[in-house]
């Protein structure tokens, strides 16, 4: 008589909820709810329980729209592109069984970033670059001094500086200053910001990393993974998840 979809709290998740409307018959439009949580822990899971709302048409009718155009303008540019450029392109790349020349609005941009970011690396020139320090002795602690400017390129300043520390037996305490600073707390993570972290600080692919995360995700660790906002959800227990671990 009733049902209650449980599916992923975004638009694809939406969209597979009136898939699985439609083949549900029998049950009344006014008997169907939606539940939205954003992790698997028992507050977010009762609190959905205990809100639940409408499945929103809308939501799912965006996801229909966004598929058909991916679908229209891919196969309309990968005609175009196949009939102008495909015996250039076999020509030039030396692409024997190369049937078509594939577009699509993801994976072309996608594509361009890659090499984009290909090139950068291919044309990288290295410089050496100087980072000026002097240990010293006040009252026998010893303490490391760094270079207001940090760092420079140019190693004549720098052969200077090492010339003039070395002539010197004193120094002199000239100014002292103290700053307070404020270290905020880190915010959620996006699906992009989690890729890039991943890849950046873990070597790790898309493919693994959303591999994990899915993992982490179905085991009560962390919310959703794949969102586009980097704000937690207003019912989501970040402490009571912590606990759980």
């Amino acid at each position: 008589e009733y049902l209650v979809l449980w599916l992923d709290c975004d638009r694809e998740g939406e969209n597979i909820c009136f898939e699985v409307i439609s083949l549900c018959e029998g049950i009344a439009t006014d008997n169907i709810y939606r539940a939205h949580f954003s992790a698997l822990t028992q507050p977010e899971i009762q609190g959905a329980y205990q809100n639940l709302r409408r499945p929103d048409k809308a939501l799912a009718q965006a996801v229909d729209a966004r598929q058909e155009l991916d679908l229209k303008i891919g196969c309309t540019f990968t005609r175009l592109m196949t009939r102008t450029f495909l015996k250039s392109a076999t020509a030039k790349f030396r692409l024997k069984d190369q049937t078509c020349l594939s577009y699509g609005p993801c994976q072309t941009p996608t594509l361009w970033f890659c090499v984009d970011r290909h090139r950068e690396i291919q044309n990288f020139q290295r410089q050496e670059f100087f980072r000026p320090k002097m240990a010293v002795n006040i009252e026998g602690w010893p303490v490391e001094l760094s270079w207001s400017k940090d760092q420079t390129f140019d190693s004549t300043l720098v052969q200077a500086l090492e010339q003039r520390c070395k002539a010197t037996r004193n120094a002199t305490f000239r100014e002292h200053r103290q700053e307070k600073k404020t270290i905020r707390k880190p915010v959620g993570l996006n699906t992009v910001q989690l890729l890039k972290a991943a890849s950046t600080g873990l070597g790790m692919s898309p493919v693994q990393c959303m591999k994990v995360a899915e993992h982490l995700y179905t085991s009560g660790y962390i919310s959703y993974p794949r969102t586009e906002t980097t704000r937690y959800s207003d019912t989501f227990d970040l402490g009571a998840a912590l606990r759980e671990q």
